[in-house]
């Protein structure tokens, strides 16, 4: 549980949970009243009374709940704040995680909306685990000193052979939950390759695509019903283990009680509610098993956020790199030469593989006054409304913005891919009139 409980705020959750004690106060002051009202049913007073009081906490018990669901809301979206704040604003200004884009898929699909929907989805299953024990621990005692006090031991027993049950198989059914959420993880990167592989005309690269589809997600659906199956399989055997004493102990009470007219009526009205604690047994344990699978889930998620950094260094030939077609000896001469920021423009060349990018932010990392343009730029400027322009357009809209900004130093990479001749010269040309006041470092593309 320590990927789910770590981005909760537990103040708040306190204050959930005192609603669900109050709630289930309710509900166990009704069983009472409806346990009272059957004891004294030869007094045509008391019966009414202890009957319109139990009608009235029941019917009070479910307006709490609109005030735990809105809580539980607002703690869901707090937590999936918090959970962004440390996997993916923690990573700003930290240039050698761009290096590292063939986990861009897995990133990306570990931050979206699932992450978000299992932090929801926990807080919901505490809050029920919780309503459900406090429901059963209340409903039992209340049952108890009002009927017949073996009833206790029958429903103690009944949760300590649940709580075996459910301890012994467990751990088998996590283990198909992280197999079955790795495959779904797997699936759900290979989607958000389709836009490429899919809607361009190349009917070898789609067949590649669609193969690999059909075995990801053959494999999703294999795992899914592997855990489903398990996971009802542990139900089932707890529901067997919930039952059985319960129904021993109600079946001794009507033996013993044949003569007491007053103590079968109470267990009579309050029989739909030691049914109800029995289901509430059973929905403990769902509650939990699919707690297994939602932590399962999420922790695969988590895993998918960590981005080892790499030092940039390593991938930069500085023999094979040049700026303004003049060879440095090594990255410190090469970043030396920009640490009092000379205005003008300067071009890095060399050849494929040499680290020109990198070294682009590598001076990102070491320089303090330097902004980063990437090569296919798609950052929140101005209105957003980057859909709506060319590509030509939608780069000069984002150089105009680092023209503007406070940063001296401007590190345009391969700026010049995919702009036709018109566009080239547009953008060229705005480049040289910062040039006269800032520091542009490009890598060129031709």
């Amino acid at each position: 549980m320590k990927y789910l409980t770590h981005y909760i705020e537990k103040k708040k959750l306190l204050f959930a949970f005192a609603l669900i004690t109050a709630q289930q106060a309710l509900n166990a002051f009704g069983t009472y009243a409806l346990a009272k009202a059957g004891l004294s049913f030869e007094n045509r007073e008391q019966f009414i009374l202890w009957t319109l009081t139990s009608i009235l906490l029941f019917i009070l018990s479910p307006v709490i709940n609109i005030f735990i669901r809105r809580t539980e809301s607002n703690l869901s979206f707090d937590a999936y704040r918090i959970f962004l704040s440390e996997n993916l604003f923690s990573k700003r200004g930290n240039a050698s995680l761009w290096q590292s884009k063939n986990l861009k898929d897995r990133f990306l699909a570990s931050i979206g909306s699932d992450a978000s929907d299992y932090l929801g989805l926990v807080l919901f299953i505490s809050m029920d685990i919780y309503s459900f024990v406090l429901s059963i621990i209340l409903g039992v005692l209340t049952l108890s000193f009002t009927i017949d006090m073996s009833l206790l031991p029958a429903f103690a027993c009944s949760g300590v052979l649940s709580f075996l049950v459910y301890r012994k198989f467990s751990k088998k059914v996590e283990a198909l939950y992280n197999v079955d959420q790795s495959a779904r993880t797997e699936l759900v990167g290979h989607l958000l390759k389709s836009w490429d592989n899919v809607l361009l005309k190349n009917s070898s690269i789609l067949q590649n695509y669609q193969n690999r589809f059909t075995q990801k997600i053959s494999s999703a659906q294999s795992r899914a019903s592997q855990s489903a199956t398990a996971s009802e399989l542990l139900i089932f055997a707890l529901g067997l283990a919930t039952g059985l004493p319960v129904l021993i102990s109600v079946c001794w009470i009507i033996w013993n009680s044949f003569s007491n007219t007053q103590v079968l009526i109470a267990l009579l009205a309050t029989l739909p509610r030691q049914l109800n604690i029995l289901g509430v047994f059973r929905s403990v344990f769902q509650s939990l098993t699919s707690l297994l699978g939602v932590e399962a889930k999420f922790s695969v998620l988590c895993e998918g956020t960590i981005i080892p950094a790499r030092k940039l260094e390593g991938s930069i030939k500085t023999d094979l790199i040049t700026i303004n077609q003049k060879s440095f000896s090594d990255i410190k001469e090469m970043i030396n030469k920009f640490e009092e920021n000379p205005m003008g423009r300067f071009e890095i060349r060399g050849a494929n593989g040499a680290g020109k990018s990198t070294f682009l932010l590598h001076l990102n990392h070491n320089l303090n006054n330097s902004v980063y343009l990437p090569t296919h730029p798609d950052l929140m400027i101005g209105g957003d409304t980057s859909s709506t322009r060319s590509s030509g357009e939608n780069l000069l809209a984002h150089i105009e913005v680092l023209a503007n900004s406070s940063e001296e130093i401007i590190l345009l990479d391969e700026w010049d891919a995919n702009l036709d001749q018109e566009n080239f010269n547009i953008v060229n040309t705005r480049i040289n009139e910062i040039a006269q006041t800032k520091t542009v470092i490009e890598v060129r593309h031709r």
